[in-house]
């Protein structure tokens, strides 16, 4: 960064840095350069542009925050449903260990895009966050839902459903 500023006449260039003040110096002639103005000038952009970095990302932070927690403009509250066994049946609870949906399932899955997938009596179908069956259990095997498809098996053959 120095070197382009300087003519290149002044050939190989030493740089001495003592405290606040430097001076660079040609060995072909002695000559002197008195950077301190310069070093004056980017010494207060060292100390201002960390801040600004800080302050971008912390701001940047805070609305990728805003944006996961509001969901398209509805502040509402994320419902976590917990897998809950009891016996050998399985259902539904919340973070304060309520009963939410209750045991009446083989085995449950988790929830992915509002709906688990369920077995009962050995078929499988989708519940949503109520409890409510809302795909029948006619399916032989069933995977969660990735991108409103989910991949069921029902007489030997695959495919996909949608929500």
């Amino acid at each position: 960064m120095i070197s382009a500023a300087m003519p290149q006449r002044y050939g190989a260039l030493t740089a001495l840095v003592t405290g606040f003040q430097s001076t660079i110096r040609s060995r072909n002639g002695g000559q002197e350069m008195d950077t301190n103005k310069q070093d004056r000038k980017y010494s207060s952009l060292k100390v201002i542009l960390p801040i600004v970095i800080v302050l971008v990302l912390l701001f940047s932070s805070f609305a990728v925050y805003q944006v996961i927690r509001t969901r398209a403009g509805k502040d509402e509250k994320v419902v976590a449903l917990i897998p809950y066994r009891k016996g050998d049946k399985w259902g539904f609870c919340n973070r304060d260990r309520k009963m939410v949906i209750p045991t009446v399932y083989d085995s449950v899955d988790l929830f992915s895009e509002g709906l688990a997938p369920v077995h009962l009596n050995s078929k499988c179908g989708y519940i949503d966050t109520k409890g409510t069956m809302v795909i029948p259990a006619v399916y032989d095997s069933v995977d969660p839902f990735i991108k409103g498809l989910a991949s069921v098996h029902l007489n030997g053959k695959w495919g996909y459903i949608d929500t």
